[in-house]
């Protein structure tokens, strides 16, 4: 049914259900997977900052953009072990946000799903922390599937929840 499918990961926990939703779904499906990573906009330098302060932004974004590759080289790997072909890329924030960036992706290539985690929380700590996952649903163009990731007194849950939207 779902043959070119895009999960958006990230170096938060909830985001290996996203990986693994997606994998299994691109293994019974013979179909793919396109990992994709979002990078902030790290060409805007505010006004007034001197050389130490960009120098530790310059670092900032290298450590970034080594995580970035590191989870999504993880990502890759999950699929291969499954024997699903995967693709990635890094989004920057170019876009207007987040999750225009990842529905311009996935429309771009052409993905009949989009796969996404997000945390267990109200929907006021989702605002305020930043779920790209409101804007997702109503920007994308495909099926938006959200696995929940859910927190048990300080412990990680087995339990996932899925939704299509």
């Amino acid at each position: 049914m779902f043959k070119n499918i895009l999960v958006v990961v990230d170096d938060k926990p909830a985001s290996l259900l996203a990986i693994s939703q997606g994998v299994e779904i691109a293994r019974v499906n013979d179909g793919q997977i396109l990992f994709f990573h979002w990078l902030p906009d790290f060409n805007g330098m505010p006004i007034g900052m001197n050389e130490a302060t960009i120098s530790n932004s310059l670092e900032y974004e290298r450590e970034v953009r080594t995580e970035a590759h590191t989870v999504l080289q993880k990502a890759s790997s999950m699929a291969k072990a499954a024997g699903v072909r995967s693709s990635r890329v890094l989004g920057t924030g170019r876009a207007t946000n987040e999750a225009q960036c990842v529905a311009d992706v996935a429309d771009r290539r052409h993905c009949e799903l989009i796969v996404v985690a997000t945390e267990r929380r109200n929907a006021l700590i989702r605002l305020i922390g930043g779920s790209i996952v409101p804007g997702l649903i109503s920007k994308a163009k495909m099926p938006v599937m959200v696995c929940q990731y859910e927190h048990k007194s300080g412990k990680r849950s087995n339990r996932l929840a899925t939704r299509m939207l």
